[in-house]
């Protein structure tokens, strides 16, 4: 992209993209780094807001996520309901 870009726009692109195309893809696009994106996108957001990160796939067949909330270690796995999560979750906020 060009150096005066438009970080706006690009930023709104970013969050309507494909969910099928990586940071990483989104950013060769734009010709711009993940680092440039990062940055424009944290000034535009409040403190405490998600950031952009890059998550690759992984698939294992015991695939599990320990999830630590309020020091509640939580073991996530495929099989989870999702719904008592969501509640557990909930409660413990």
């Amino acid at each position: 992209m060009e150096k005066e870009q438009n970080w706006e726009v690009l930023i709104k692109q970013f969050m309507k993209r494909d969910p099928r195309v990586s940071v990483n893809e989104f950013c060769r696009k734009h010709n711009v780094t993940v680092a440039e994106l990062q940055s424009h996108y944290k000034q535009d957001k409040p403190a405490g807001v998600g950031e952009i990160i890059e998550v690759k796939p992984y698939r294992k067949k015991n695939a599990s996520l320990l999830l630590d909330i309020n020091g509640v270690r939580i073991k996530v796995t495929p099989d989870t309901d999702k719904l008592f999560l969501k509640e557990i979750i909930t409660l413990l906020r």
